[in-house]
């Protein structure tokens, strides 16, 4: 509700700076460490792993761009119903990573894993629609 009402207010391109600058500030604060820096370096696959980190960023700055366009046109409920289905992406991402770079994500996924993981999202999902819809 409150980014429907600032987008009402602040241009697009104003919201997506004050958004991104926040995020980075906050992301930034918390992560600059020398012990960060020291395991950067130590990285055996940094190459990757940077590439990686970048792609994610980017396209994570991509669905915020477009998060506030549906925020700015559509209704509150519904773009905050889809935007709380992430978790559906980002468990489709970790299988791909994980098909290509095995070794990438410390965790073994197996039948029994990723049963357990799906079962989890769909009650997210499911809650989270009941939720906004509902209000």
């Amino acid at each position: 509700m409150g980014y429907k009402y600032a987008l009402e207010t602040l241009s697009f391109w104003n919201m997506v700076t004050v958004n991104g600058i926040c995020v980075s500030v906050v992301a930034l604060s918390l992560s600059l460490r020398k012990s960060t820096f020291l395991e950067l370096r130590n990285l055996k696959q940094r190459t990757q792993t940077l590439g990686l980190i970048t792609g994610n960023q980017v396209i994570a700055a991509g669905g915020t761009a477009l998060s506030f366009v549906a925020f700015a046109s559509g209704p509150v409920a519904l773009v905050s119903t889809l935007m709380n289905i992430r978790p559906v992406f980002v468990f489709l991402f970790s299988l791909i990573i994980s098909r290509f770079y095995p070794n990438f994500i410390n965790e073994r996924l197996n039948r029994k894993t990723i049963l357990i993981k799906l079962t989890g999202i769909v009650l997210i999902t499911v809650g989270v629609v009941i939720i906004s819809l509902s209000s």
